[in-house]
């Protein structure tokens, strides 16, 4: 799967606002309902963020600088307001009133505020007022109108200009400006028709003269024999249109090449849009902005660099911002960051996988099959030799037999294996990496020396992934004919004698214990002690205690 090609990919702090993309001058803005903002610019990039923000926030009029807030007025129930210069106060509780004049209704539509009465409208926006006789009023993008007595007055926040009939206009394309009759029939405010929409319209956009228009939850292009349906959208003010692609955000939000109609699929989340002559500008609703290069293709999301091999995983380069998850079937050896990423990864089971990578961001998520091979981990066992001492002991264990032998082994990936080494009831167990080899003693008891198994298996992630068995014969050992080791202990009225022989590997050992006369009590007169190696005891009439010799 191919990638959108993304130019740009990071978030602004918007302060939790809302926002939209307005084209002034050449340039792309983001824009909000703060009554003052820094300019953060879309095309060219240049965001301003650390510049002055003047904003309200719950009842609180806020003016934050390079991220310090303080308070510049507390008020409950106003909605505060630019007026020129000045700061003024909506109230909204109770008596809905501005400026001393009460109204009835206030509407709000990216950052324009319309208060209405019986008899007049009034539009507060980008600092500015305009007032009008009370009329049907429309608010698309930067235009007001008010409908009324065969007429429409449009203020588009510089000059207020009259259209003949009521309806009203729902963009500018060029220096056209495009209206739309309460009949539904759209035209040009100064001449031709367009087109017709019996539903809400707000205009896209223009295609090299063509007109883009959301009409009723269809984008729309206008061809010479009538509108064709580009797609299906219930956010008009998400979607856009340009030059040769438009945005189109619905149920599968696509940028389609108006042209050759090929789209880049997979994109969501998208809040607002703006498209240029190769570019698209998408931003979500928490502030993370995405350009996109439309005019040509990305490239594969991942694309396999090598493959597993001795001590080393399979290197994957991903293209394209955002977060990279691996699929269970894989394991993530290590990861670097670079003009493209590039993760080490390894079967999970050392063996040849389709193995699952997701790459999703904001805007977008592609999940990929990656053919991963691996070849087969390998072992061997080599000098395998048991010992068994019916009636001795291994000098270094707990058992009477040892088995020895050597392991080579051979393990594809950088992470390794776990080796297990079984026999006798015992085991004993090593990190097997790479090549190389390891070797085993394990020691046991036999109670008869009978031939019995030895097993080596390769383990991962509580898997075993092969095993290898052998039988082995024990040689028997026997007590040696040399001359053995003999001493003597005694407790009490019982001596011990201990016969030792060895071979310097096994032990054997006889032990005999015989009775002999007690002679440890001695008797004193009343204040007479004897000294015992060292200390005393000094016994008097009716009870015996302990002291020191000179007591």
């Amino acid at each position: 799967m191919r990638s959108p090609k993304f130019l740009y990919y990071g978030k602004t702090d918007i302060r939790r606002m809302d926002h939209w993309l307005t084209w002034k001058d050449g340039a792309l803005l983001i824009e909000t309902p703060a009554l003052k903002q820094p300019k953060l610019s879309l095309w060219p990039f240049d965001l301003q963020e650390g510049g002055e923000w003047i904003y309200q926030k719950g009842e609180n009029l806020v003016r934050e600088v390079d991220g310090r807030q303080e308070v510049l007025r507390k008020a409950a129930g106003v909605r505060f307001v630019r007026v020129g210069e000045d700061i003024e106060q909506v109230r909204l509780i109770g008596h809905l009133e501005f400026l001393g004049e009460e109204y009835d209704e206030v509407q709000e539509y990216l950052g324009t505020i319309v208060l209405l009465n019986g008899k007049k409208v009034t539009v507060l926006s980008g600092g500015k007022t305009w007032s009008t006789d009370r009329g049907k009023v429309t608010v698309r993008g930067k235009y007001v109108s008010v409908a009324k007595n065969g007429l429409t007055d449009v203020w588009n926040g510089e000059e207020v200009f009259t259209v003949n009939g009521e309806g009203y206009v729902v963009g500018q394309v060029s220096s056209r400006v495009v209206f739309r009759e309460k009949n539904g029939i759209v035209r040009e405010a100064g001449g031709g028709i367009i087109g017709f929409c019996g539903g809400d319209t707000y205009l896209l956009g223009e295609t090299r003269g063509r007109t883009v228009i959301w009409c009723g939850g269809s984008v729309r292009l206008l061809m010479r024999d009538g509108w064709r349906e580009l797609g299906k959208s219930a956010s008009p003010l998400s979607c856009s249109a340009g030059e040769n692609f438009a945005v189109i955000v619905g149920e599968e939000t696509t940028i389609t090449n108006i042209f050759d109609f090929s789209k880049v699929s997979g994109l969501r989340r998208v809040y607002r849009s703006a498209v240029d002559e190769k570019r698209a500008f998408l931003t979500s609703e928490d502030g993370t902005l995405g350009i996109l290069d439309v005019s040509e293709e990305g490239g594969e999301v991942v694309n396999v660099l090598s493959q597993v091999t001795e001590g080393r995983g399979a290197k994957l380069a991903i293209s394209g911002p955002g977060e990279v998850k691996i699929g269970n079937e894989l394991v993530e050896v290590a990861r670097e960051d670079g003009e493209e990423m590039v993760i080490e990864v390894e079967p999970r089971w050392l063996e040849p996988v389709v193995g699952k990578v997701t790459v999703e961001n904001m805007f977008w998520s592609s999940i990929n099959e990656v053919w991963i091979e691996a070849p087969p981990p390998q072992v061997e066992v080599e000098g395998v030799e048991a010992k068994v001492a019916p009636l001795g002991k291994y000098k270094y264990g707990e058992g009477n037999s040892v088995v020895f032998l050597k392991v080579h082994y051979s393990i594809p990936g950088a992470i390794g294996c776990s080796l297990i080494v079984e026999a006798m009831g015992k085991s004993q167990a090593f990190i097997a990496k790479g090549k190389g080899e390891c070797s085993a003693r394990l020691v046991g008891t036999l109670s008869q020396p009978s031939p019995f198994e030895v097993r080596v298996s390769l383990r991962r992630f509580e898997k075993v992934l092969t095993t290898l068995s052998k039988t082995v014969t024990p040689t028997i050992i026997n007590k040696p004919d040399s001359q053995p080791v003999r001493s003597k202990s005694r407790w009490g009225n019982v001596e011990e004698e201990r016969t030792v022989w060895t071979d310097g590997e096994f032990v054997w050992s006889a032990i005999s214990r015989n009775q002999v006369d007690y002679r440890g009590v001695l008797f004193r007169r009343v204040g007479e002690y004897s000294e015992i190696i060292g200390g005393g005891w000094r016994k008097e009439l009716g009870r015996c205690c302990g002291g020191e010799g000179n007591s």
